[in-house]
Parts: structure tokens; C-alpha cells; sequence
């Protein structure tokens, strides 16, 4: 195998990236092209500064004619350090993009080709899933992680397994739930789209109500939740989300009330990686929304949409999370330097 670099310009790389992507059960949907594209010139506002001194380098390696990786790379030859593209997003994975169908020693060599342009460089890569190619390489370099990070996974097999799973104290709240709906004679209403746009209208509530949750939870004053929802409705990740192909969006709605959301992206390993979840309405507490939420969604994707695998509650080991069954993995951050 002789491997070729070149250095390509972003837009150049569209059909390259998608070719790489499609099918690629260990890259997540935070490597699509048209995902990466929206976010590439966006920040997190407390990195916004950071961002600013890295220009994106692009790479594509080949091996004869066929694409073996690329690399979009964030570069600061200021501060002699790189990232991967999305570092400064709020994306939940970063990656380099690569051929399912590569052996982890073609991906080494081919990241070590491109590396070798940057010697002394201390090379950052944050956010990498334990379920990537790319942590098989660095383990086999002898590179480890500098920390680690817990996400949350439910696995599926059938809704009537997953309920049994659950403790007993789990199961009498979700029927107590239930059960004070019907004494109430409040109206459950749910809606879920998977791989379809939900109505603009019940994506328009959500971000109000994805927005009032924000200043709950920072007691921020009220009056800033026009010009929350305005920015919201107008970011560009949001925006993405909303019209990724592969989404899923799912809605509890109480007597014609948003009573809780949530949305995502559909991986190609059957994970359906939840990017916000559980935005609840305060004042349906009485009838934990989060739980009818999360009840409805596994009971119906478990019975229409049998190739999504597990339900990812992505980064973060709220309590919540491990009460409605769900179990670790992680995210793995590593750097070093380049050697000459």
C-alpha cells in the first residue's frame, strides 16, 4: 500500500466526505459533510476569542484512487497546536472521517502522513467515542486519553424488556404519571418523526420552550427570553438539527400544551444520539413529562423503527439517565506532540 496526501480545499471534499460517511458504522453524524459545513464557522461563545486564531487545513489521503481518510483540521500556527474540526462547536463527537473498510494500520499510517506536516505541534483530539476507529490507533501507539468523559446509553432490544428492566420505584412513577392524567382529565398527546422534518410550528415551540428552560436553569431575568428565542431559532447548530435527514424528534404535548421535547440525529450504528432532551415545562411537573417522554419514545421506536438500537443521552451522568435504564460509555480526549 502506497498512500498519497493531498491538501484540498473544504468544498472540494463534498462528494469524498459522503462517500466515506455513508454506511460508516463508527463515524457519527457529527461527520457528515453538511453537518461539519454549518458548524465550521461557528463557536462556542466562551471559545469564541480561542477560535478565532485557527484556520481550517484540509487533507484528503489516498491509497491508488481509492479515499482512505480525510482530515479537517483546525490550525493554529501561532500557538503551534491543532484541533479537529467541531472542537469549538457543541458538537457531542469530533473524528477524523475514514473508510469503514480500513484496516486500523491504513488509518494510522494515513494519519501519521498527515501529522507529519505539522512537527512540534501538540495535536488535541477531544471528544472521540470509544466506539471510533480512532481510539484503536492511538491505543496502538501507545497513546492514552488525558480524561475521559461519561455518556449515557439505553439499549433496545423491545419495549417490553427495557420496561421490565427498570426498577420497581421506576415503574410505579411512570403509572402514577399515567394514572394522575387520567384523574386530571389531561390529554397526552405524542409525536414522533424519525428521518423527517417535524411541523415548523412544533419546532418553533420548541425553541421557545428549549429557550425559557435555559433562563430557569442560569436565573437569568425573563425578559431576556424574547432575544433567547430569537438568537435560538436563528443558531446555526439549531438549524442544522432541524433539517438533518436522518433526525428524530419526539414531543409530549398536555391538554395542547409543549409539555417536553426531544430531538436528534440518527448515527449509522443505530444509535439515535439525543442532542437536547427533556426540555420540560415546569408547570406539568406534577406529571413528570420527562419520564412520559422518554416512555413513549422507546415504546414506539421499539415498535416502528426497529434499526435504531439504543436511545444515546450523549454527554453527562445525570441521575435521570441510569433511572430509566441507561449504561456508560465515554468519550476519550488526548493530546501530544508531534514528533519531527
Amino acid at each position: 500500500m502506497k498512500l498519497r496526501l493531498e491538501s484540498a480545499s473544504w468544498n472540494k471534499l463534498q462528494t469524498t466526505i459522503e462517500e466515506l460517511y455513508e454506511n460508516n458504522i463508527y463515524l457519527t453524524p457529527y461527520s457528515e459533510y453538511k453537518f461539519l459545513d454549518k458548524i465550521r464557522k461557528t463557536a462556542n461563545i466562551r471559545r469564541l476569542f480561542e477560535s478565532k486564531k485557527f484556520r481550517l487545513e484540509s487533507y484528503a489521503v489516498y491509497d491508488n484512487d481509492n479515499a482512505v481518510l480525510v482530515a479537517p483540521l483546525l490550525v493554529s500556527k501561532a500557538m503551534k497546536r491543532i484541533y479537529l474540526l467541531g472542537e469549538f462547536s457543541s458538537v457531542g463527537h469530533l473524528d477524523f472521517i475514514y473508510s469503514a473498510s480500513a484496516t486500523v494500520q491504513e488509518i494510522e499510517s494515513a494519519i501519521d502522513l498527515v501529522l507529519s506536516n505539522y512537527p512540534r505541534y501538540t495535536f488535541c483530539a477531544n471528544r472521540i467515542s470509544q466506539f471510533s476507529i480512532l481510539k484503536e490507533v492511538f491505543n496502538a501507539k501507545n497513546i492514552f486519553p488525558t480524561s475521559q468523559d461519561i455518556c449515557v446509553k439505553i439499549d433496545l432490544s423491545s419495549y417490553d424488556e427495557w420496561y421490565k428492566s427498570l426498577k420497581k420505584s421506576c415503574r410505579q412513577n411512570l403509572r402514577t404519571s399515567y394514572n394522575r392524567l387520567n384523574s386530571d382529565n389531561v390529554e397526552l398527546s405524542f409525536k414522533l418523526f424519525v428521518n423527517e422534518t417535524p411541523p415548523k410550528k412544533l419546532w418553533k415551540d420548541n425553541i421557545s420552550l428549549f429557550s425559557k428552560r435555559i433562563l430557569e436553569h442560569t436565573k437569568l431575568p425573563k425578559y431576556l427570553l424574547c432575544p433567547m428565542v430569537l438568537f435560538k431559532r436563528n443558531e446555526v447548530f439549531g438549524k442544522t438539527l432541524y433539517k438533518a435527514k436522518n433526525n428524530i424528534f419526539a414531543s409530549v404535548i398536555l391538554n395542547g400544551a409543549l409539555a417536553a421535547t426531544l430531538n436528534g440525529v440518527i448515527a449509522n450504528d443505530g444509535r439515535a444520539i439525543i442532542i437536547r432532551l427533556s426540555i420540560i415545562e415546569t408547570s406539568f411537573g406534577r406529571y413528570s413529562p420527562g419520564g412520559l417522554l422518554l416512555n413513549e419514545t422507546i415504546k414506539e421506536v421499539s415498535s416502528k423503527y426497529p434499526f435504531i438500537k439504543s436511545i444515546d443521552l450523549s454527554r453527562g451522568d445525570e441521575p435521570y439517565k441510569y433511572t430509566y435504564g441507561g449504561e456508560n460509555h465515554y468519550n476519550y480526549s488526548y493530546q501530544f506532540e508531534i514528533s519531527d
